[in-house]
């Protein structure tokens, strides 16, 4: 963040935006997913949804203060202010306050008590290698799912505002935004509510199925009151699919390997992720329209759920 704020030369923008990628890496989706696995299984999905929570509230705070501080003083200001607000609470946070796993403190995960001799103890989690996991079927349908889904999903997002302004205006495109991002706080919560009492699997089809079927209507209607519904549907989807991964490959694999099950396939759904604008701004250039590159996104997304459908647990001679 220091370096962003003091950048003179292109090469040097380059080189601190891709260490700033190394540090969101280290401190997002992955090591978040991989803290809640191991501290709770009972309420894991609330959990979860609630510790992905504070990256968007970050977003909604950290955002218009960076503008502010930009516009009020300079970017090497506001740069190196962040950064030391980033050293002074997730650095002290992490060392004094964080713990890999509950036994690093004598407890149980969703602070049981210790299971008794006489009592149902639960067997321990198998540990997986990464290519013990990638011979898996199971492996590869819950990380091309949510590739799949989340190629449409971002694409979508990106795109949003140049698909809805031609048929919206700017202002009704920054409302139908505004519906999308309310709809993620919704779904995000909703599965956080659900999550624990309906398998991971049914809810993720059920995601795909809802993406799909919203990005479709909305790529094949001019009517406003149905591009600001499919905006807010789409929205739910999003709230609950970055939650939904984590959640899926703790349930199939544990909690022991899971670093190294889920890091290969959090790397294969970010380059969806990345392809997916690229691909949907290729096929509107060539076609003159969003409804060839969005109805191949949502077909992807059906792809997706018939993935889930295949199998989401390793078989027991994996």
């Amino acid at each position: 963040m220091v370096g962003i704020g003091q950048v003179r030369e292109l090469w040097q923008v380059y080189l601190f935006d891709a260490l700033l990628a190394v540090g969101f890496a280290c401190t997002h989706v992955l090591v978040l997913s991989a803290l809640v696995a191991r501290w709770f299984r009972h309420r894991r999905a609330l959990a979860m949804t609630i510790g992905l929570t504070g990256a968007s509230v970050g977003g909604l705070v950290l955002v218009p203060l960076s503008t502010t501080l930009i516009a009020r003083f300079d970017i090497a200001t506001a740069a190196t202010a962040l950064a030391i607000v980033a050293w002074g609470i997730v650095v002290p946070t992490t060392i004094f306050v964080v713990r890999n796993q509950p036994s690093d403190l004598g407890l149980w995960p969703d602070g049981d008590a210790a299971p008794t001799a006489t009592g149902p103890a639960t067997p321990p989690d198998r540990l997986w290698t990464v290519g013990a996991a990638l011979r898996t079927l199971a492996w590869w349908t819950i990380t091309l799912a949510f590739m799949l889904t989340l190629l449409g999903q971002v694409a979508y997002l990106v795109h949003q505002v140049s698909f809805l302004s031609p048929m919206l205006g700017l202002s009704g495109a920054a409302l139908a935004v505004s519906l999308t991002t309310a709809g993620g706080i919704v779904g995000r919560f909703a599965l956080g509510g659900v999550g624990d009492r309906i398998a991971n699997r049914w809810l993720a089809i059920g995601n795909c199925l809802l993406q799909a079927f919203a990005v479709l209507v909305a790529a094949h209607t001019d009517d406003p009151t149905m591009l600001y519904a499919t905006a807010a549907l789409a929205g739910l989807t999003i709230g609950s699919v970055v939650a939904l991964q984590p959640l899926m490959m703790a349930e199939a694999f544990g909690v022991r390997s899971y670093g190294a099950v889920y890091g290969p396939a959090y790397l294969a759904t970010q380059l969806g992720q990345a392809c997916g604008p690229l691909l949907v701004g290729v096929l509107f250039d060539l076609t003159g329209s969003y409804q060839v590159p969005f109805t191949l996104t949502a077909s992807a997304a059906i792809v997706a759920a018939g993935l889930l459908l295949v199998g989401t647990r390793p078989h027991p001679t994996d």
